[in-house]
C-alpha cells in the first residue's frame, strides 16, 4: 500500500518500483466546482497501523476524521497527518473510537466530524464520549464533549462538556452506543448520544460556549432549516414517533406517528423511510407533503442533497437500484431513471452528490458522473466514484466492485479534481 499523497515525493510500490509523485502546492491547485473527473490516484489511505487514515469529511485541501488519535486533520496535498485534538476530559475507555462500520458489523460508535461556517469562524466539530472520574466523595459520570477546531489553522478553539444522566442501576453507568454532531445552524451545534438506557440530544451555542438546551429521551437525527428532527421513544410502551424541535430553545413544534430513517428533501422537507412505507413531511410544520413522488407505500429510499438546490433519491442500492430521480428545492420532480426491461437507461448506484453532480457506479462497477439537474450522463466512464468530494479532491473506496459499492472496503484513495 502506498503511504504517500500528492507532494510527498517518492513512493515504493509492491513490485519495488519507485514513482515520483509531484503536484503543485495547495495555493496553486485549481478548483473544479463540481468536478467532472479526477486525475491519477495520488495516495492511499487505510485503517492499519502506519496507514494514512481515511478521512471522513473534506475541508478545502484537507480532510478530517475522528478516531482513537483524536480529531485529526490530514493535508491531502502533502500527506501530512496532524497531531490529533482531544477533549478536556478523557474519552470513555469503554468506547473504541477506531471501530467502524465495514458493511457487515455494527454501526460506528461516533459520527464523523462536521465542518461548518459559523458566526465565530469556519470550524471542524466533533463529539467525544466522555468518562468523568469520581472526585473525592463526589461521584463521576458520563457525558459528551463537543470539540471545535479552527478550519484554517487546525488548532483547537473550544470544548464544551454536556453531562448525561446516570443509570437506573445504583453504582452503574449507561453504556455508550453512539455519539455525534448532527448539524450546525448559525452559531448553534446540535449533538446526540445513544446509550444502553436512553437517548439524549443537546444544543450548544458556539459563541458563548454554553449548553442552550437539552432533550432527554430524544435521539437527534438531522437539522432541516431551524428545526431539529428527533426520534422520541416511550420505552415502557415500546413506541417511537418523530418530532420537530425549535433549534433556538428546544421547544416541540410538532409530532408525527411516522418513523424511519430521516433524509433531507429540498429546501424544507424530510423523508422518513420506514419499515413498510415512506413519508415526506414539511420540517417546519410536520404536515405530510403527498405531492412529492417519494411519499407513498413504497420504501427503501435514500436521498442526497447537493448542498445547493437539488436532491437526488434512489430506491435500492448496489447492483439493484430500481429508481433514481432528481427533485428541485420545492420537491418537484426534475427527472427519473427507472431500471426496467427494455429501458434505454439503467440507474447507477450513488456514492455522492455535490453541487449539481452525481457520482456513482454502473451495475458493472464502472464509475460514472451525472448532471444532477437533468440526470444526463456527464462523464460516462470516470476515473473514480468518490464517497467524499469537493472542488479539489475526491475520496473513493478501493477493492472489488461489490466492496466499493457496499462500503465494505477498508481502503480508500485520494484523487485530485482535473475537470
Amino acid at each position: 500500500m502506498l503511504l504517500v499523497l500528492a507532494g510527498c515525493g517518492p513512493s515504493r510500490t509492491d513490485d519495488g518500483a519507485v514513482t515520483e509523485v509531484v503536484f503543485p502546492p495547495a495555493a496553486a491547485r485549481e478548483a473544479f466546482d463540481p468536478p467532472a473527473d479526477f486525475g491519477p490516484r495520488t495516495g492511499e489511505m487505510g485503517r492499519g497501523t502506519g496507514d494514512i487514515p481515511i478521512v471522513e469529511v473534506l475541508d478545502g485541501v484537507h480532510g478530517w476524521l475522528l478516531g482513537a488519535k483524536g480529531l485529526v486533520r490530514v493535508d491531502l496535498t502533502t500527506g501530512e497527518v496532524h497531531e490529533g485534538l482531544f477533549p478536556d476530559h478523557a474519552p470513555s475507555p469503554e468506547v473504541d473510537l477506531d471501530r467502524v462500520n465495514t458493511g457487515f458489523s455494527t454501526a460506528d460508535p461516533t459520527g464523523p466530524p462536521v465542518v461548518a461556517d459559523t458566526p465565530v469562524g469556519r470550524l471542524a466539530l466533533a463529539a467525544f464520549p466522555i468518562k468523568i472520574p469520581d472526585r473525592g466523595t463526589s461521584p463521576g459520570g458520563i457525558g459528551v464533549e463537543l470539540v471545535a477546531a479552527d478550519s484554517s489553522t487546525g488548532q483547537k478553539t473550544q470544548s464544551t462538556l454536556i453531562p448525561l444522566p446516570g443509570s437506573q442501576a445504583p453504582g452503574a453507568w449507561p453504556r455508550f452506543e453512539y455519539v455525534g454532531v448532527i448539524g450546525v445552524h448559525g452559531a448553534t451545534a446540535v449533538v446526540t448520544a445513544h446509550t444502553s438506557e436512553y437517548a439524549f440530544t443537546a444544543a450548544v451555542d458556539l459563541a458563548s460556549r454554553r449548553v442552550l438546551w437539552t432533550a432527554p429521551d430524544r435521539a437527534g437525527q438531522m437539522i432541516v432549516g431551524d428545526t431539529v428532527i428527533v426520534a422520541a421513544s416511550d420505552r415502557s410502551a415500546g413506541r417511537w414517533d418523530t418530532r420537530g424541535l425549535s433549534i433556538a430553545d428546544g421547544r416541540q413544534r410538532w409530532v408525527s406517528t411516522s418513523t424511519g430513517t430521516a433524509h433531507r428533501v429540498g429546501r424544507d422537507m424530510l423523508l422518513l423511510d420506514g419499515s413498510s412505507t415512506s413519508v415526506v413531511l414539511n420540517a417546519t410544520t410536520g404536515q405530510p407533503a403527498p405531492a412529492v413522488p417519494l411519499h407513498g407505500a413504497r420504501r427503501g429510499w435514500s436521498c442526497f442533497h447537493d448542498q445547493r438546490t437539488v436532491t437526488v433519491c434512489q430506491r435500492g442500492g448496489g447492483r439493484s437500484v430500481e429508481i433514481l430521480l432528481g427533485l428541485d428545492d420545492s420537491g418537484t420532480e426534475l427527472w427519473r431513471i427507472v431500471n426496467q426491461t427494455g429501458g434505454r437507461r439503467v440507474p447507477p448506484a450513488v456514492s455522492a452528490v455535490w453541487h449539481g453532480a452525481i457520482y456513482g457506479y454502473t451495475r458493472d462497477g464502472v464509475p460514472v458522473v451525472l448532471d444532477a439537474r437533468t440526470g444526463a450522463d456527464r462523464t460516462p466512464a470516470a476515473s473514480i466514484a468518490p464517497f467524499l468530494v469537493n472542488e479539489y479532491f475526491g475520496i473513493a473506496a478501493v477493492g472489488s466492485p461489490m466492496e466499493r459499492m457496499s462500503g465494505a472496503s477498508g481502503q480508500a484513495v485520494a484523487a485530485p479534481a482535473t475537470s
